[in-house]
């Protein structure tokens, strides 16, 4: 198994010290831990190992949104899909097919009306 030396990494690239690399690198430019395992040529398990033992909180997952209630993607996805393809929409937008797809159902679901409460007596019928 091959140890990084990360306080020497972050020495060499100007840093304050290796917490102080993760923070910039991770928390305030927001890299992707992918980018940064990609950037420093390690797996990203040592990434975040190292965002974990310098107690950098991590995101969640699926970064497509910061705002949980916001609809994703633009208003027209579907519509754009139809026309041009699954492919070349994930293409243009940068994404994978699979983001696409997961907009699409996400959207569909916000959308949706709310189902009623569950609690409240139901209408008569005649």
């Amino acid at each position: 198994m091959i140890t990084i030396d990360w306080a020497a990494v972050a020495k060499r690239l100007a840093f304050e010290g290796e917490a102080d690399m993760w923070k910039r690198l991770y928390t305030d430019q927001r890299l992707p831990i992918t980018e940064l395992s990609e950037r420093f040529g390690v797996s990203k398990a040592a990434v975040r190992a190292a965002l974990l033992r310098n107690k950098v909180p991590l995101r969640t997952r699926g970064g497509w949104t910061t705002n949980p209630g916001e609809i994703p993607g633009p208003p027209d996805l579907e519509e754009q899909v139809a026309r041009d393809g699954v492919a070349t929409v994930a293409q243009r937008l940068e994404l994978t097919i699979s983001a696409v797809y997961k907009r699409i159902y996400r959207r569909r679901a916000m959308l949706a009306k709310p189902l009623a409460d569950a609690s409240s007596e139901p209408e008569p019928t005649q």
